[in-house]
């Protein structure tokens, strides 16, 4: 549980206004790919959203990492429920099947959140809807 209670810190951080976001938001902040979260489903108690960074390269977009995070705010915990990207394996992990896999994906998201924490990203209260921009992958 202290993994998760860091995680929602941690997003809480990053969102410090996850109630006023609008459903697509992106971070940008210079010299870093940029950070795009979406709201799926928002709740009395929990808020469920997409986390990932878009790169494309020749004409294809990709998502790495691509996360789906359940944030129960009177828990104050955050989970990842999904985590798909290229390097785990068959491309697709269900965070929901095993204990280990649970805490590894949960730990990729606090490695992750701190990380972006440090390159500047946040989501300001009054950041409005934007279009979303890809920032190139540098060529194979």
């Amino acid at each position: 549980m202290a993994l998760y209670e860091e995680n929602y810190i941690r997003l809480r951080t990053l969102l410090p206004s996850l109630e006023r976001l609008p459903r697509q938001a992106v971070s940008h902040v210079p010299g870093c790919v940029d950070l795009h979260v979406e709201i799926r489903e928002r709740a009395r108690y929990t808020t469920t959203l997409n986390m990932t960074c878009r790169f494309t390269h020749d004409g294809c977009v990709r998502h790495e990492p691509d996360l789906l995070v359940r944030i129960c705010h009177d828990a104050r915990t955050a989970e990842v429920l999904e985590l798909r990207g290229r390097r785990r394996g068959d491309g697709h992990t269900d965070a929901r099947r095993t204990l280990a896999r649970r805490w590894r994906c949960n730990r990729f998201l606090y490695k992750w959140l701190s990380y972006c924490l440090r390159r500047g990203h946040r989501f300001p209260p009054d950041q409005q809807p934007s279009t979303c921009s890809e920032e190139a992958l540098p060529p194979a």
